[in-house]
């Protein structure tokens, strides 16, 4: 009997499961940071603070200034009596 060779047909052939193929990796489009305010200048002390929502709001540089200085020494404060409670703390947990 001869040997009859045919072409396999690719059309209707399935691939042979291989090692899984790696997703492709998609990056999203870079985007522009847009700042959520703008400030204009009145004169030397205050500015005009422009919303993205469109609201005006007129800041006290001088104010602003004090209120941030202010905070911070509160924040000071807090951190000394957070420190020394938790000296405390630390010092309880060694007790017998």
């Amino acid at each position: 009997m001869p040997d009859e060779t045919t072409t396999p047909n690719t059309a209707d052939a399935t691939p042979a499961p291989d090692e899984p193929k790696p997703e492709p990796v998609v990056t999203p489009p870079p985007t522009e940071v847009k700042p959520k305010f703008t400030l204009e200048k009145i004169d030397e002390d205050n500015v005009k603070k422009t919303d993205q929502r469109s609201e005006v709001t007129v800041l006290n540089i001088s104010a602003l200034q004090k209120e941030k200085a202010d905070m911070e020494a509160m924040l000071a404060k807090f951190k000394t009596q957070l420190d020394q409670i938790n000296e405390v703390l630390d010092e309880f947990k060694n007790l017998p």
